[in-house]
């Protein structure tokens, strides 16, 4: 179901923040309503494999929550905060938070890369609507890196068959595991494909990007943007990979509305920003 919203004279555009940071963003004139998509960073993978089991491998990053939110009442010329979550790059790192204004307001919240043994939880978030990201497994579940949240389902992971219109979870085989899937920020779609095995990437979902596939024997594959979770690697190996990357994107004109109400970018009519 769609929550429509409306700028008060008409005028439609976006705003898109996919390099993570801080930003201050003022509304255009004649706008004082607007929708909003938050997704937050994966976590990477985490290098702390005890070397239990027949195949042991390093942790896993959960992937990124996706929030969105409509009908938020802003005033034209106002200057507003807008954080876009990086995914993890560094060992144990977890994703950050991607908001507007305040993690209150609407948010993807980062997922977690927890130590070995342990599964990462994905991150939740919060608005009118969305859904938390895919737990990953520990070092040793045949489960890779955790999927981003969707705009109606939780992302794909530990206890999950498929993605729920999030992106696929990260298979995995042997000693590595592979990426879980991204998610789109232009309008719920389909649902990542779901690998479930292998070391095959998982699909990203509403036209996000798939995890990067596991090197056999080698390596772990990174998460897919926007908010995949990292796949851990071969004990031995000790190679952290990356979480995808956060988003946010800002919409407004009448009747326009996330999940699936008119939020493919044509309907911005050219009027769109880039940061």
């Amino acid at each position: 179901m769609s929550f429509l919203s409306a700028s008060k004279t008409g005028v439609a555009g976006e705003a898109v923040f996919t390099t993570p940071g801080t930003f201050s963003y003022t509304i255009p004139d004649g706008v004082e309503s607007i929708s909003v998509v938050a997704v937050g960073g994966g976590g990477a993978s985490r290098l702390d494999g005890s070397g239990n089991g027949s195949n042991p491998r390093n942790a896993n990053g959960g992937g990124g929550g996706l929030g969105w939110k409509n009908n938020i009442p802003v005033q034209p010329g106002g200057v507003y905060t807008v954080v876009v979550g990086k995914g993890g790059t560094s060992d144990g790192e977890d994703g950050g938070d991607s908001y507007f204004d305040s993690i209150n307001e609407v948010a993807g919240l980062g997922g977690e890369s927890a130590p070995f043994d342990t599964q990462s939880p994905g991150g939740s978030f919060t608005g009118d609507g969305g859904g938390s990201g895919g737990t990953a497994g520990s070092g040793n579940d045949n489960v890779g890196g955790g999927g981003a949240g969707g705009y109606s389902g939780d992302g794909g992971g530990m206890n999950t068959s498929s993605s729920g219109g999030a992106g696929g979870h990260g298979g995995a085989d042997g000693n590595v595991a592979a990426g879980g899937g991204g998610v789109g920020i232009f309008g719920e779609g389909t649902t990542g494909n779901d690998f479930n095995g292998g070391q095959s990437g998982g699909g990203g979902g509403s036209g996000g990007s798939d995890g990067e596939d596991a090197i056999s024997d080698t390596e772990g594959g990174d998460g897919g943007a926007f908010g995949g979770g990292a796949g851990g690697d071969d004990q031995a190996n000790k190679i952290s990979k990356d979480g995808g990357s956060g988003a946010v994107r800002i919409i407004f004109g009448e009747d326009r509305a996330f999940p699936d109400t008119d939020v493919d970018q044509a309907s911005s009519e050219g009027n769109i920003q880039n940061f």
